[in-house]
């Protein structure tokens, strides 16, 4: 019996060993199985800093064709936010990958990663194929197409009030999925729409490149968003192009003539798409009363606040801040953030009720605080010497409409658009702060009826704080430098004992 025991217990354990690598195999296998044919993704974690919304879903799910991804980043960079954002880039592109549809077994986002650090190569590449000049960002390509977003356009970071109080810039808000699902959506489409930049009034031109009166970066925006930018004199053409996406007066300073606003009213009347940006301190242009006949009253004044100086005293500052924002699709994504706007040299813009086509709704978009107002004595203004009165708006003082029939914010519903600002310099190179770039964007994007570009708000960093008081962090160190250390030599030298003996 003693000879034949050892043999069977080799056999014993030989068919355990076999039984629990085939139950490991087919527990492989089926997750494969399962995986392969119905891919399911489960999220555990506490939060949904990455979890994609609804929109970005629905347009995952409506992809036909290939997109390419190129992370162009620098991951090894000294900079610890650059190192923070390429995380949250790993994290955000996981979950687009997760929901993209497959194709034969491929998904349909491709992805990948290119060190231009390690892999010059491929860099030069990306210079030459894609136009990008500098790295730390995100290419989208699909045929042809292709659009890249840059880290100061998935960013808005907080820095230090003072450069006495040290430290470094931190991450406020990552908008990664809005530009994300923006230049997927963008590079998908096979036509480029057209936005029109109305000329001969003194409008302002996004070809120029001055600081305080050009808006070049803001034509910038619009082009990496695949639109493309004409301008148009309608002196010279007596109506508005019929390949016209989106028609934009940006700060008239000179009268139209009436068969210029006939010509808008025309292209209105065809469901078209207008922007209009007005600015106090010019004269009348006659879209004043044009505007008028929409339901949109353009105030005669000039907005104003009061801010207290370093000396203690009060100033008036030419300003319009506005954090108070109405219930639009254009807002939706800047009321979720609590992003501020500023409008410089900003009218008054409102409804008038029961004024303008039947079915027409007015929105207020943006209005200022309660401690701003409209003052309407310009004269007063000019020589510095404006204060509240009767005669002048009390705030808030609504700065910017939009317009659309039937009821409002209704991405489908078909008819003329229209979205009315009562600054243009908001938008102006010096002026690009804040969330004066999403609320523009935002109005093209609503104009053009891209609803899946707009309304995605930014996810803001969870941060995690230990707060101990003095005993408990001396608590802490005693436990880990003295106590944890000796536990486990005393356990040490006594299992030497007890070998020993």
């Amino acid at each position: 019996m003693q000879k034949n025991s050892a043999p069977n217990r080799w056999l014993v354990s030989s068919n355990v060993l076999i039984q629990i690598v085939l139950a490991a195999a087919l527990v492989v296998f089926a997750n494969f199985g399962i995986h392969y044919w119905h891919p399911k993704h489960l999220d555990l974690r506490h939060n949904d800093y990455y979890r994609l919304s609804d929109k970005t879903k629905q347009l995952l799910k409506s992809l036909h064709k290939p997109v390419e991804i190129i992370v162009f980043f620098q991951p090894q960079a000294e900079a610890p936010v650059t190192q923070q954002v390429f995380e949250y880039i790993q994290q955000l592109l996981k979950e687009y990958d997760n929901d993209a549809p497959v194709e034969k077994g491929t998904s349909l986002l491709r992805i990948r990663y290119v060190d231009p650090d390690r892999d010059p190569v491929s860099a030069e590449k990306l210079y030459t194929e894609y136009n990008v000049k500098v790295p730390n960002v995100v290419v989208f390509a699909c045929d042809k197409r292709s659009k890249y977003v840059q880290v100061s356009d998935m960013v808005e970071f907080s820095r230090p009030s003072s450069p006495f109080e040290g430290g470094s810039d931190r991450v406020r808000a990552f908008k990664g999925e809005q530009q994300f699902t923006s230049a997927i959506q963008n590079v998908l489409e096979a036509r480029q729409p057209k936005i029109y930049f109305l000329q001969g009034h003194g409008e302002g031109d996004p070809d120029e490149f001055a600081q305080h009166k050009g808006y070049s970066s803001i034509g910038t925006y619009i082009r990496r968003d695949n639109l493309v930018i004409e301008k148009l004199n309608l002196a010279e053409k007596t109506q508005v192009p019929n390949d016209c996406d989106v028609l934009i007066v940006c700060g008239p300073s000179k009268s139209f003539a009436d068969i210029e606003l006939k010509a808008i009213q025309d292209y209105l009347a065809q469901n078209g798409r207008l922007m209009v940006l007005l600015d106090a301190l010019k004269p009348d242009t006659g879209l004043e009363k044009f505007l008028s006949d929409y339901g949109v009253r353009v105030g005669n004044d000039a907005v104003l606040f009061r801010v207290s100086d370093r000396l203690g005293g009060e100033a008036l500052v030419l300003n319009a801040p506005c954090s108070d924002y109405g219930n639009h699709p254009i807002t939706q994504s800047l009321k979720s953030e609590g992003s501020a706007t500023l409008f410089p040299t900003a009218r008054s813009i409102d409804r008038i009720a029961g004024n303008g086509p039947a079915k027409q709704m007015v929105t207020v978009l943006a209005q200022t605080p309660p401690m701003a107002w409209a003052e309407t004595d310009l004269a007063k203004l000019r020589e510095d010497k404006a204060e509240l009165d009767e005669k002048d708006r009390k705030g808030p003082v609504p700065v910017a409409v939009a317009v659309e029939p039937a009821s409002a914010g209704e991405m489908e519903r078909e008819g003329m658009r229209m979205v009315v600002f009562g600054s243009s310099s908001f938008v102006r190179n010096g002026s690009m702060k804040g969330g004066n770039v999403d609320i523009f964007m935002n109005s093209i994007n609503w104009l053009l009826k891209r609803q899946e570009l707009i309304g995605i708000a930014p996810k803001t960093p969870q941060e995690f704080n230990l707060a101990l008081e003095p005993s408990e962090r001396n608590a802490v160190v005693l436990m880990e430098v003295v106590l944890i250390p000796l536990a486990v030599g005393i356990i040490g030298f006594l299992v030497w004992l007890s070998r020993r003996k």
